[in-house]
């Protein structure tokens, strides 16, 4: 089974910045909000506010947060690098640059643009946190606190700086296995649903978190975050997870259907799918049924491949069998499991 890793810390940290429809238009003259009403909605409308202002440096910035919200973090920043080329003086813009390189990791430029930034305005916690962020990153776990800690105790209510403590403190519970760690991660994320009781990430890190230490409360914060974002395939999935590693094959298989149903196209769904019915189940046809569409949406799934092998192997279709376990070893050859199943299935 392939696991499904909570909200990253480089996703969360890429996205952070991104604001709502309406915060956009408070950033614009009201000139440009009479012309610019429907912007968040509407590519197009940017687009045209560009071409009738090219040198409108809040319209490149609308536009670079647009594509943040759509997920293009390479077209934000080119919208971006054009808003600080018309006015360097933007410090939000500086801000959305250096997530971008974050996400590069071109750590040094960024360091140097929250550091800017700062040295601009002595209040910005988003300075901050980039700079706890890239810490984090780096594994200084201490400085990263530091920068933290410096954001509260500008903003106490700030949400994300508490779950950044979450993220830091749940890096090193898995690098020492204190408790103490694993304590102070719990207790950050439950204060950063409390300051912001939307704040679905922090609700999906706790329920992976319990879901290790297999508590049942892992599913009550799957379901919240399920009930924030009810379409999420991330919530779906590690809930998936949590009922299958339980032997509870019908609610397993009730949510890995329903992300096929969001999204037809990932691969690990079919492939958990497939697992079950063929290691859990005993239903060959089901099995190669669902391992085959994993690997029709993921050729290099050297794990599907290897498992249909040995559903085709239990069928008695030997030959399919040894083409999936050779297919499996062409893509990692070092896989010694599909190794093994060939090396029985000549004998």
């Amino acid at each position: 089974m392939k696991i499904f890793w909570a909200f990253s810390l480089l996703s969360l940290f890429l996205f952070s910045c991104n604001n709502s429809p309406a915060e956009i238009t408070e950033e614009l003259t009201d000139t440009e909000k009479s012309d610019t009403i429907l912007v968040a909605d509407s590519l197009g409308l940017l687009n045209q506010v560009i071409v009738d202002n090219p040198d409108n440096a809040s319209a490149y910035f609308a536009r670079a947060k647009y594509h943040m919200r759509n997920l293009n973090p390479q077209s934000a920043l080119i919208d971006v690098e054009k808003v600080l080329s018309i006015d360097s003086s933007i410090l939000d813009a500086r801000i959305l640059y250096a997530n971008i390189q974050v996400s590069e990791l071109n750590i040094k430029d960024a360091q140097y643009q929250y550091k800017y930034v700062f040295a601009q305005d002595s209040l910005s916690t988003k300075s901050l946190l980039g700079l706890a962020r890239i810490n984090s990153l780096l594994d200084n776990s201490a400085q990263a606190i530091f920068y933290i800690d410096k954001a509260l105790s500008i903003d106490q209510y700030l949400a994300e700086a508490y779950f950044l403590k979450g993220m830091v403190y749940r890096a090193d519970t898995y690098k020492t296995k204190r408790k103490e760690s694993w304590d102070r991660a719990i207790s950050s994320y439950q204060t950063a649903i409390e300051q912001d009781p939307d704040f679905y990430a922090a609700y999906i890190e706790l329920g992976v978190m319990y879901d290790e230490r297999d508590m049942t409360l892992a599913l009550d914060y799957f379901n919240s975050a399920l009930d924030i974002e009810p379409r999420s395939i991330e919530a779906l999935y590690n809930k998936g997870m949590y009922f299958q590693k339980r032997n509870d094959f019908d609610n397993a298989l009730r949510n890995y259907r329903k992300i096929s149903r969001i999204d037809s196209t990932w691969a690990d769904p079919y492939y958990n799918q497939g697992y079950i019915y063929l290691v859990k189940l005993q239903n060959l046809d089901s099995a190669i049924n669902y391992l085959s569409l994993a690997i029709n949406y993921d050729g290099n799934y050297y794990q599907a491949h290897n498992n249909l092998g040995l559903a085709y192997e239990l069928a008695g279709e030997i030959d399919s069998a040894r083409l999936h376990y050779k297919e499996a070893l062409n893509i990692k050859p070092d896989f010694q499991l599909a190794e093994d199943n060939l090396k029985l299935l000549k004998k």
